[in-house]
């Protein structure tokens, strides 16, 4: 009864990907529980009919037995209802189920949400990343699965490295960040305070903090890249993972409204 359990979960598992189709799972974890019962009831007993002596697979026995006999009977009735039960769970799910996602187990954790874990994409196993049901030749060469996952079950210290790159790479940033707005605000009010003449020289001071200005933009930019970069890796092995903010906040210009003759 293991192997018949076994392909009970086999199919209760893999059959959404198959069908493309959900089923009732309150039904599924009923029928589960009548099935256990069941086969529990047919087959606990004829421990104690071994115990006293009756042989297995024989279809008469004496009164003696009888009554564990009994039991076990009552006990493959059960059983029976529960394959009805799965029948009609096979015929609700044709009948009236409804679409199923690609990877209909996955949960995403409490910090994170089902868009962003189905956009990562990161499965443990190659159907899940196909529709459901899968088309035909869904691949037209043979697919390269990654080992990274793996790698970040045996060797953790992979995945630490690379948060501690990000962790270092975000404070650069923020600190940068920092820096610029500062520098904007610098120029801003040399613009507003003390604006050159058109006919003089440019005002050196003024384009050397735009220069300025301008090559830590570059460098923010860089190294958000990298961030990206080192946040996409770190997803990979770890779907969950809730990347830090860093970099200028939404909405707010990085950019120095400056008149033409500080460039």
């Amino acid at each position: 009864m293991g192997a018949v359990f076994a392909l009970f979960s086999a199919w209760y598992f893999w059959i959404p990907k198959i069908l493309g189709l959900d089923y009732n799972r309150t039904l599924g974890k009923i029928h589960f529980w009548i099935l256990f019962i069941g086969v529990n009831v047919t087959f606990f007993p004829q421990h104690f009919l071994g115990l006293q002596g009756m042989p297995r697979r024989i279809s008469d026995y004496p009164d003696a037995f009888a009554g564990w006999n009994l039991i076990s009977s009552f006990g493959s009735i059960i059983s029976v209802v529960a394959t009805w039960l799965f029948l009609y769970i096979v015929y609700i799910q044709l009948v009236e189920g409804k679409a199923t996602l690609r990877y209909p187990w996955l949960t995403p954790q409490f910090y994170s949400d089902c868009l962003q874990t189905l956009l990562n994409r990161s499965y443990n196993s190659l159907e899940w990343a196909l529709t459901s049901p899968p088309k035909p030749h869904a691949f037209v060469s043979l697919p390269l699965q990654s080992s990274i996952v793996e790698t970040a079950v045996e060797q953790p210290e992979v995945l630490n490295s690379l948060v501690s790159q990000l962790t270092s790479l975000v404070s650069q940033i923020n600190n940068t960040t920092v820096d610029a707005h500062v520098l904007k605000s610098q120029v801003e009010m040399l613009q507003l305070t003390a604006q050159p003449n058109p006919n003089y020289p440019p005002d050196f001071s003024v384009s050397h903090l735009v220069e300025r200005h301008t090559n830590m933009l570059t460098q923010i930019s860089n190294k958000s890249s990298q961030a990206n970069s080192l946040i996409s890796q770190i997803k990979t092995l770890n779907p969950n993972f809730a990347a830090p903010d860093f970099g200028f906040p939404p909405g707010y210009n990085p950019r120095i409204q400056a008149p033409d003759h500080y460039y």
